[in-house]
């Protein structure tokens, strides 16, 4: 009898996966994961983007409940009463004993199952699922953060794998649709899921990086007695749409000055060691010193 849909497989929900094709996506998403959290512990807990307090603790149907009731104030979205005491209703699943079996599974994951792989799995069955009618897919991402929080084991993390899947959603949902719809082979959905883990983290590393370099640089320039206008340039100067360099002519623009005082700025900037100068005669400019690499 042809299935229509994962979950009336009669493997539902014994996943299966290829490990061969998992070996470089998940070495992929480990180095990228790991390049991450070699530079966490240089950002404060209270920069860092994602906080899943009490992650050790079991994961229960009261915990979905209350993430569920969280969401809506006075148990309504506008003028619709909200039910957030229960799982949907559908009569052709047994909602409530699936979600049995899925919280079964992660209280008492299996001992060989990578952590990564877990949250790939559980992002996928959890959604397979929809236990609710409004909200499930804030409760998924609760979900998907805590297998994050377990796997690092700290309630802090730079990456925000939502925002990933946001940016992704075109290829999230395409991935996601095309296994729901197919057996119970989900390699292509994990292969998928550790990639943009991957890129997640990457992505991440790259930010914190360039804010702390920039720190590192007003600290630096901060041992200068710059004027206001100097400030104003290297403000300037320190974005990416600006390509990190100015002209004497931007200058008197940005700071309303004349040609002289735009030249004393530079020169003096470019004493500092905080600029120095780029291009000859007509094409000369301003670029951040190579000794900060903001870029």
């Amino acid at each position: 009898m042809n299935h229509k849909y994962i979950w009336n497989s009669k493997n539902w929900p014994n996943f299966n996966w290829n490990n061969s094709d998992l070996l470089a996506p998940l070495s992929a998403a480990r180095k990228a994961q790991a390049e991450l959290l070699s530079i966490q512990s240089l950002v404060q807990d209270t920069d860092k983007k994602r906080i899943t307090p009490n992650y050790k603790a079991p994961l229960t149907e009261n915990l979905l409940f209350k993430w569920h009731s969280d969401l809506f104030l006075n148990d309504r979205e506008g003028l619709k009463k909200i039910n957030v005491n229960s799982f949907r209703a559908d009569r052709t699943r047994d909602i409530d004993k699936e979600i049995t079996n899925f919280l079964t599974w992660w209280n008492e994951p299996p001992l060989d199952s990578d952590t990564l792989i877990r949250a790939a799995v559980a992002h996928l069955w959890f959604t397979s699922i929809q236990p609710f009618d409004d909200g499930a897919d804030d409760i998924l991402f609760h979900i998907t953060d805590l297998a994050f929080a377990q796997d690092e084991n700290s309630e802090f993390r730079l990456h925000d794998f939502h925002v990933q899947v946001l940016n992704q959603q075109d290829s999230y949902f395409e991935v996601l649709e095309k296994t729901q719809a197919g057996n119970s082979d989900i390699t292509e959905w994990l292969v998928w899921f550790l990639k943009n883990f991957a890129d997640c983290c990457r992505n991440q590393s790259e930010l914190v990086s360039r804010c702390l370099r920039l720190a590192a640089f007003w600290q630096s320039a901060s041992g200068h007695n710059l004027n206001e206008r100097q400030r104003k340039i290297l403000s300037y100067m320190l974005t990416a749409e600006n390509n990190f360099e100015i002209t004497n002519r931007s200058c008197v623009e940005l700071c309303t000055s004349n040609r002289e005082a735009a030249k004393r700025d530079l020169s003096g900037l470019v004493e500092c060691g905080l600029i120095k100068i780029s291009g000859k005669g007509r094409s000369v400019g301003y670029a951040i010193s190579q000794t900060y690499s903001i870029k």
